[in-house]
């Protein structure tokens, strides 16, 4: 299965677990009001809080790949425009051409973006 159904599948799921994550709010407001032990507010706090942190850690060890859709044909051809900057696409199945859009996660994949980086950063600078 490619990494494009399996988004698919993931971004349509996120609204069938919007009712649930609102009913169990609302189960976790009712508790705290009607019984009031100790415990349920610093632990719902503590889940809430707990969720961002695993959510952020997630996200650094699964960094984001790159998106390679053309948005004209729908080919998985998007390549960089220039090779020595992380500006441009083009598709090479329909012969699309962006030279706005970022192509960072194309050259983040094809290797090491210190020495682009670099020479871009010289180049702004002589132009000033």
């Amino acid at each position: 299965m490619s990494r494009h159904r399996v988004a698919d599948r993931a971004a349509a799921l996120g609204p069938y677990l919007i009712a649930p994550a609102g009913l169990a709010a609302v189960v976790v407001a009712i508790a705290v009001v009607r019984t009031g032990p100790a415990w349920i507010a610093p632990a719902a706090l503590g889940l809430l809080l707990g969720g961002g942190l695993l959510w952020i850690v997630a996200s650094a060890l699964a960094p984001a790949q790159a998106d390679k859709t053309c948005p004209r044909c729908g080919a998985d051809e998007l390549q960089r425009l220039d090779q020595g900057t992380t500006r441009g696409v083009r598709c090479a199945g329909c012969h699309f051409v962006d030279a706005s859009v970022s192509s960072f996660y194309l050259a983040e994949e094809e290797g090491a973006l210190e020495p682009m980086i670099l020479a871009e950063r010289r180049s702004a600078r002589r132009s000033r």
